[in-house]
Order: structure tokens, then sequence, then C-alpha cells
């Protein structure tokens, strides 16, 4: 059995730091301290550093960073994704009927996963989707209707070209007619 927990433990690659602490006290306690449930980002934080401010290992500051860029990313407009869309997408998905950074006796169901069609998340990401189609299918439709409103002027510039150039025209021909006996 010792050997078989050496190996386990020599696999592992994330170290929290959390000691004794379940991450659902600390949940709780940050929950009373701030009035709001910390994110999956927020709670990696407080269970993989280590009290001088430095991660456990090399591969869970990589995973920090990556998730770090994605906020950015996100800040600036170049992504979508919800802090638990981007934690997943950095450490992957989480083993069936777990939910990862939340303790024990959390499963997917009471986080508003679905496990038949997904997760909230997806529904979520969906949904923002759709509000950014619809935004930009608008931004088109404005866009169109200021090409159609500077198509118009100009064709109706042009048909005022016309018509001054027609009567210039005749003119012309009603002078070149009269000096021509």
């Amino acid at each position: 059995m010792c050997h078989k927990n050496r190996e386990n433990r020599e696999v592992q690659q994330m170290l929290h730091r959390t000691g004794r602490k379940s991450f659902a006290s600390i949940e709780h306690e940050e929950t009373k301290k701030r009035g709001v449930r910390p994110s999956r980002i927020e709670m990696f934080k407080l269970g993989y550093v280590k009290k001088d401010g430095t991660y456990s290992n090399a591969f869970t500051q990589q995973k920090a960073e990556e998730m770090g860029n994605l906020i950015n990313e996100r800040e600036e407009g170049l992504n979508s994704l919800d802090d638990e869309h981007i934690f997943t997408q950095v450490l992957g998905p989480d083993r069936p009927g777990r939910v990862r950074c939340r303790g024990h006796g959390v499963v997917p169901s009471s986080e508003g996963f679905n496990s038949r069609s997904g997760s909230s998340q997806s529904i979520q990401e969906a949904k923002r989707a759709a509000e950014i189609a619809q935004r930009e299918a608008e931004a088109a439709r404005n866009e169109l209707e200021d090409y159609k409103k500077i198509s118009d002027e100009r064709a109706r510039k042009m048909e005022e070209d016309v018509a001054r150039l027609t009567q210039a025209l005749l003119r012309f021909t009603e002078r070149g007619n009269g000096d021509n006996p």
C-alpha cells in the first residue's frame, strides 16, 4: 500500500498549501469575509499559493499564469469567457461527479452543472455568443444603412450632375443651331 501511495504522490502535479483545512472551510471563510462566494480561480489562488505569495511549484504557477492571461484577454475584449470556463479551459474538465477547488460533498448538480446537457457554463456561453452575434448583426445593419444613405446621396448628386450637363448640352446645341441658318 505504501508503494502505491508513493507512486501516486510522484504523479501528482499540483500540491495545495492548505494543510488540513479543507477547500470548503476556506470557501466559507472567504464568503464570510467578502460577502461573495469566491470563484474557482480565486479558490485556486487561495489553495495553491504559499504564505510568501509564491506558488507551490512551477506547474501550478504556469496554470495560474495561463488563467491570468485569459482573464486579461477577457478584460481587453479578446474573449468572453467567465471565470468558471477559464478555470475549466486551463485545468481541464473535472472528473465525473467532482468539482475541483470546492471541497468534499460538492457535486456538479449542486454547482449548476447539468451532466446531461454539458454545463450551465456552456448554456451561458451560448447565450453570450447569441448576444454578441445579435450586437454584431445590429452593427452590420447600421453600417449597411449608412452605406445606403451614402449611396443614395451619391446617386442624387449624380442625377443632379446629369441634369445640369443635359441642360448645358441643350443650350449648347440650341446656340449651335441658331448660328447656322
